[in-house]
């Protein structure tokens, strides 16, 4: 329980960072919903921020963050502290060319990049200009996504989980600064108020990287030219970050063949579906890539030390607390979609007649793939930390074709919907595929408890969601208003009761994960509280 004791207190760090940075992501998307709805300059800044954003995740927090953590944790497990932090200087200077070189390339062939994520807008010159200027400004992000990576793999090594997590936040700030003063201070054309928008997700990303710099060179890290003393490491870092980048790059496929598709669609179909995932990817980034996060270099540690039994036993719990918080959340959102759309995002160019159906339909289906979308995240650390990042890939490979081939059947009938829904479908193959294989090369893992915990989570959740529906429904005929404080009102009151009422049908069925949670978060909090007066006191901690 000690260790997963440790993940779960890592696991608030990290949630407790990224719920301060989604809070303000949360406003962003308001912010942008206010500003540009589901118009076209609202699908265009989607389309070009999402071509950087694949090579970011491919480059940087994806394929490198899972290569660089296991090797800087092995270095700090066999060898030393001091080799470990020249093994992250040589690894920052080796990504900062190759990021300059691809940003470069990326800006000179965007015209090419973007007529091919787009196709359906070739009718369009206004449209498809405005994409290519826009993809052009925000190539640079990448860079500063790729140096910030480097850092937060130091931090998260260390178990320094909170700054990682809470540093896009800076980026958020920004956003939001932008966000206002294309709004407020520019009474001008759309196109020109997402530029500068642009402009502030620029300078966002700068700051996301370089907010963690103090704390890694206070662990010693120093920027030193040594890529030659550690080229032998990098090789083997970069053979690892290969397959990783082919399974990101198989992922990201599924996000392009949704917006090449979708461009196809109606107007505003690339932006509701964008605002769908984001909402959904709201609590799997609190809930369940905070544990996986928190997850990776405890698995890494048992991985190095080759104890696979307690390998097995981590990344069970782990999967079992991912669902535990994951499943219920997706059964509440799925519920209560309409709502929580109508209380964020209804204003401005928002509109209720035309965008908030349209993203409650993309929500919809993207609430079934939640708990698959975390699962996936938690059970490729798990191949990860035994430096198998091929497997992913190959998986993700068949997913990917799977996804392909539901976007086509599906989109005729649920139009952007259908492209949502090949996404749930597509994922929770590949979740099943991997656990299938990861038991293959992990036989101590066992899968009754995981099954167990699914059929009470299901049982509790289906009740629940039943209990806030029919709640739901009640409110919303007794009630006859469109103001906000009937808004949070229609939303919060199904929403706090049914997550009340499966934390008692939790307690009933006995799901241990949800009491862990607890009883590790009390204890920290306590621990927090004691140290908070013990400095006030000035009385040392036994």
């Amino acid at each position: 329980m000690e260790k997963q004791g440790k993940i779960i207190s890592s696991a608030f760090s990290i949630g407790t960072g990224t719920l301060i940075s989604r809070i303000l992501g949360l406003f962003r998307e308001i912010g942008m919903a206010a500003l540009f709805g589901t118009s076209m300059v609202a699908d265009v800044f989607v389309a070009a921020f999402r071509i950087p954003n694949l090579l970011r995740r491919l480059f940087a927090e994806g394929a490198f963050y899972a290569a660089f953590i296991p090797k800087y944790t092995e270095k700090l497990t066999q060898k030393s502290k001091d080799d470990a932090l020249e093994f992250a200087s040589a690894s920052w200077w080796m990504l900062l060319f190759i990021l300059i070189l691809v940003t470069l390339i990326g800006i000179l062939i965007a015209p090419w990049l973007v007529s091919v994520f787009t196709y359906g807008w070739r009718g369009d010159p206004q449209k498809m200009a405005l994409t290519i200027k826009l993809t052009q400004v925000l190539f640079p992000y990448i860079i500063f996504m790729g140096l910030g990576a480097v850092l937060s793999g130091i931090l998260n090594s260390h178990h320094r989980f909170f700054l990682p997590a809470v540093s896009p936040a800076l980026l958020n700030v920004f956003w939001i600064g932008a966000i206002l003063i294309a709004m407020f201070a520019f009474d001008t054309s759309p196109q020109n108020r997402v530029i500068v928008v642009v402009i502030g997700v620029l300078l966002g990303g700068i700051g996301q990287a370089f907010i963690q710099l103090p704390a890694t060179v206070k662990l010693g890290f120093k920027m030193r030219f040594a890529i030659a003393r550690k080229a032998h490491d990098l090789m083997e870092t970069g053979k690892l970050m290969v397959p990783g980048m082919f399974g990101l790059a198989v992922a990201e496929v599924n996000y392009i063949a949704d917006l090449i598709l979708a461009s196809l669609l109606v107007e505003g179909s690339v932006a509701a579906l964008q605002y769908g995932m984001r909402l959904v990817l709201l609590p799997l980034s609190i809930l369940g890539i905070s544990i996986a996060t928190a997850t990776l270099p405890t698995l890494s540690e048992s991985a190095a030390r080759k104890n696979y039994t307690e390998m097995a036993e981590i990344f069970s719990h782990t999967l079992r607390m991912m669902f535990t918080v994951l499943i219920p959340m997706a059964v509440l959102m799925l519920v209560l979609r309409t709502p929580i759309i109508k209380l964020l995002f209804e204003r401005g160019s928002f509109s209720a007649a035309k965008s908030t159906p349209m993203t409650a339909w993309a929500l919809l289906f993207y609430c079934l793939g939640l708990p698959a979308f975390g699962g996936i995240k938690g059970t490729v650390q798990a191949f990860y930390s035994m430096k198998d990042t091929r497997t992913p890939v190959k998986i993700a490979a068949y997913a990917m074709l799977l996804n392909v081939f539901f976007n086509v059947v599906l989109m005729g009938p649920l139009k952007h919907g259908g492209l949502a829904l090949a996404t749930s479908i597509a994922s929770t193959f590949n979740l099943v595929t991997l656990l299938i294989i990861l038991k293959k090369k992990l036989p101590q893992l066992q899968f009754r408890p995981i099954l167990i915990n699914l059929l009470k989570l299901f049982t509790c959740s289906g009740l629940m969601g039943i209990f806030a529906w029919i709640l739901f429904k009640m409110l919303n005929s007794l009630w006859n208003g469109s103001g906000l404080p009937y808004k949070i009102l229609l939303f919060l009151i199904p929403f706090v009761l049914g997550s009340i009422l499966f934390a008692g049908l939790a307690y009933l069925f006995k799901i241990d994960e949800l009491v862990d949670v607890w009883v590790v978060l009390k204890a920290k909090f306590l621990q927090r509280r004691n140290s908070r007066l013990s400095r006030k006191h000035n009385i040392p901690l036994k």
